[in-house]
């Protein structure tokens, strides 16, 4: 939802949309953010990296009420107010730090025992024919096979990266109960769609963003992984109903 560089597409005040993300996820119930920092939390890992941290909404989550002995946090993310929102939620644990970074071109210094999107620049959703497809906010090809790599390259050996699978998009509209009202629609792209965000009080616009999305079938999203050094784990291993696993061997 954030992303605005060269390989994502979108477009709109991306500093309206920091400024009401937290309003649009809380309020709107978009993520089960309780959910999502339970299953993170059950995963053995002493370091710990999000792709596309947003607001720091799933890591307060995490630190906050499940773990807070975590060695290292880091979260990277593309847009700027969004990571000075993280900043000042996140700014009293010492381990947390947020990185303005592309994962196209990702470079932190640093391995980690697991990196995680959920929401952010990759993850599943249901196909419809019992397998899943990845949704990306990079359109370019060529683009996500680099990123899918840089990832791979920032993970300790057997050093894990989780996914998230979300319910597939769709338009609907919804009051968030304080005289707002969430809107989301979809149009057609090729090999993927356009999402377009509206967030309106009344007749006032507060939010007008739009972002395009590749979509690849799991057999092209392996192909990805794979080509990046990402292996899936079996089934019966991935982490629940919340994310597809891959390791690095």
């Amino acid at each position: 939802m954030t992303a605005s560089s060269d390989n994502f597409g979108g477009n709109g005040d991306y500093t309206a949309m920091a400024e009401n993300y937290d309003r649009i996820m809380l309020r709107g119930q978009y993520y089960d953010y309780e959910a999502i920092a339970g299953h993170l939390a059950a995963v053995a890992a002493r370091r710990l990296l999000e792709l596309g941290v947003g607001t720091g909404l799933v890591i307060e989550h995490l630190l906050l009420k499940y773990r807070s002995d975590y060695e290292a946090v880091t979260g990277v993310d593309m847009t700027a107010a969004m990571l000075a929102c993280a900043r000042d939620r996140l700014q009293f644990w010492p381990q947390v730090d947020l990185r303005d970074q592309n994962i196209v071109s990702l470079d932190l210094g640093a391995t980690y025992d697991l990196a995680f999107s959920y929401g952010g620049p990759c993850y599943f959703v249901p196909d419809g024919a019992g397998s899943w497809c990845m949704i990306s906010h990079i359109r370019d090809d060529a683009a996500n096979a680099c990123g899918l790599a840089r990832v791979a390259e920032h993970l300790a050996p057997a050093g894990r990266l989780l996914l998230g699978i979300q319910e597939p998009h769709s338009d609907y509209s919804r009051g968030l109960g304080d005289g707002t009202t969430y809107e989301q629609r979809l149009s057609p792209l090729p090999g993927g769609f356009r999402k377009r965000y509206l967030l309106t009080q009344g007749r006032r616009t507060l939010v007008d963003q739009t972002t395009d999305y590749r979509v690849f079938p799991y057999a092209e999203a392996l192909g990805l992984l794979s080509a990046g050094g990402l292996q899936p784990v079996t089934r019966d291993q991935h982490h629940g109903p919340m994310f597809l696993e891959f390791a690095r061997p």
